[in-house]
């Protein structure tokens, strides 16, 4: 398959299409990297589709391999979270991706109502600056839950790049995936606050980056993915998913970029059912991640210990955030 953005967007609209002949199905749009223009990494993309149906669904997630190079990632979400276009204007997720959004079914112009409402003003510095409110809250709300006790790295993570992602509201849309460090790199650059960067990958120990084992790590993630694979006991663990991840890996590897593989590898780590299992004693997917994690300084026990350094990002991003309300008049 020649991979375009094009064709990219025609296969979205025939699953669309497909599914729209079953009924409940009232819009289905395009967002993320397809939608913003950019969708190949590594000689690969996935395609994510928003489906709107009347009733709750079933599910909230679906993976559809299409090739080996290219995957459908479908989120299906109820009416009713569409049903007041104009809250959307300040909703950090939905808002923005609406914004930027390619309809692919739309037969009762339910789309057409929801975007055009939600778009309306929205680049407005008050929906800018509430859009960032909200996100940073989220972080804050996330940090407070970290602890006391063993914590969640990916938790401690996820209210680092939302904090991360509150500062960059007012300039556009948030960072996510396999471009997110450099995808925040660059966008904290543009505003003249790579300061900020730099301090947010810190909380990751990036400035020791030369010491650590990247390659160990991905071969032992994709392995571990392999046996979450052959488990079958999730549905998203597909052979393309693995590699989606795994060529970006590579790919960042090669143009020098660790610290924007460490993140990822973390929040992606595969966790199965059979974490014991001896029959390959090479193997030690638990040990590597305890390693992974320790380069980080991201250990369970480590994070409440951790969540001051936290803290003072989250301050850190929340006095860009005010200082461009207050220069804008919000």
């Amino acid at each position: 398959m020649i991979i375009t953005r094009e064709r990219l967007i025609e296969l979205a609209e025939r699953e669309a299409v497909k599914r729209g002949e079953r009924r409940g199905l009232l819009a289905a749009y395009v967002v993320g990297s397809v939608a913003s223009g950019d969708p190949l990494l590594a000689g690969c993309a996935d395609v994510d589709i928003v489906m709107i149906h009347a009733e709750p669904p079933l599910r909230n997630r679906e993976i559809i391999s299409l090739s080996p190079d290219v995957h459908l990632d479908l989120l299906h979400h109820p009416r009713s979270r569409f049903d007041s276009p104009r809250a959307l204007r300040t909703d950090p997720d939905l808002g923005p991706a609406l914004c930027q959004a390619i309809r692919v079914f739309d037969p009762d112009h339910f789309f057409d109502w929801v975007q055009a409402g939600a778009c309306a003003q929205f680049d407005l510095p008050a929906q800018r600056v509430a859009r960032g409110r909200q996100l940073l809250s989220r972080a804050r709300e996330a940090r407070a839950a970290l602890g006391p006790g063993p914590s969640s790295p990916k938790d401690f993570l996820r209210a680092a790049f939302d904090g991360a992602n509150a500062a960059l509201m007012v300039d556009g849309p948030p960072c996510h995936g396999r471009r997110l460090i450099p995808g925040l790199r660059n966008r904290f650059d543009k505003m003249g606050q790579l300061n900020l960067f730099r301090e947010l990958i810190q909380l990751f120990g990036a400035d020791r980056s030369d010491a650590w084992n990247v390659p160990d790590w991905v071969a032992t993630w994709a392995k571990s993915f392999d046996r979450m694979i052959a488990e079958g006991t999730d549905p998203l663990m597909q052979p393309v998913r693995r590699d989606y991840f795994l060529r970006a890996f590579h790919e960042l590897a090669d143009s020098g970029q660790p610290e924007a593989i460490l993140p990822l590898l973390i929040m992606q780590w595969p966790v199965h059912s059979n974490q014991t299992d001896t029959s390959d004693e090479s193997f030690d997917s638990t040990g590597a991640y305890n390693d992974l994690l320790q380069a980080a300084d991201l250990t369970p026990d480590r994070i409440e210990s951790r969540k001051l350094d936290l803290e003072a990002t989250l301050d850190q991003m929340e006095l860009s955030l005010e200082a461009w309300a207050e220069r804008h008049g919000v």
